[in-house]
């Protein structure tokens, strides 16, 4: 018995994982993929800052996010510029990696405005 409500338990928390996966829709991703001007390394110094949760990213970075998680931001510093990203798990939420978080971010770097304008269709 204790085997089947093992199993049961564990059926019930995947279900519940996957239905928390979200995979975002092409306008998020458009909105997301920087123009090929700003879609390159950045030049200066760039200082990687990874957050424990949402609440600290929200909290470091003071900028209203249009979707219900809070992804990242980018900010210049006096050394160069510096990238604050959620935890993978959010990232995963928002069905996106890590590389193209820090991609978007470092765009941002390399003077994106922060209103996303000429975001580009993602390479395929």
């Amino acid at each position: 018995m204790k085997h089947i409500l093992a199993i049961l338990a564990l059926v019930a928390f995947t279900q519940q994982a996957q239905a928390q996966t979200r995979i975002p829709d092409a306008a998020f991703v458009k909105a997301m993929t920087p123009p090929a001007e700003f879609d390159r390394p950045y030049k200066g110094i760039t200082i990687i800052t990874r957050t424990k949760d949402q609440a600290e990213t929200r909290k470091l970075c003071p900028i209203p996010f249009p979707q219900p998680l809070a992804i990242g931001c980018a900010r210049t510093i006096p050394v160069g510029c510096e990238l604050i990203i959620s935890p993978d798990s959010v990232i995963a939420l928002a069905g996106l990696t890590l590389e193209f978080v820090k991609r978007h971010e470092t765009a941002h770097c390399n003077g994106w405005p922060a209103d996303h304008r000429g975001a580009r269709e993602p390479a395929r």
